[in-house]
């Protein structure tokens, strides 16, 4: 399972750095090459520089909402699977309907990060 994402890539875009460095972890563990933006318009940038296979993005940024930005992103890196992390768990229909591939409620733990990542 550790080689199961060697190929692939994340971008973490999350303005709480103790998040970011709990998600990088359990990526780096499971050979995936990470990459963290702390702001959609930094997120948004390294989008279209990475093309990320998987990309986590929280809601509440310092530069708007993430779910208001699913579509911009999906339109920059079509194959980039959105994983929306918020602890707003009503979110969770719009974010799909937005075109999120899955959400992902906060508190995050590895387990749950581990069920996601099973699902690309």
């Amino acid at each position: 399972m550790q080689n199961q994402y060697k190929n692939f890539s994340a971008l973490i875009i999350d303005d709480e750095e103790d998040i970011c460095m709990l998600l990088k972890m359990i990526l780096k563990k499971h050979n995936m090459n990470v990459h963290v933006a702390l702001n959609l318009a930094e997120g948004i940038k390294t989008t279209a520089l990475v093309k990320p296979s998987v990309i986590f993005l929280d809601n509440n940024l310092p530069d708007g909402l993430g779910i208001e930005n699913i579509e911009k992103i999906k339109a920059i890196s079509t194959a980039s699977k959105i994983m929306m992390i918020s602890a707003m768990s009503n979110l969770q229909e719009k974010a799909i309907a937005n075109g999120a591939f899955m959400f992902i409620d906060k508190p995050l733990t590895s387990n749950k990060i581990r069920e996601a990542l099973d699902t690309l």
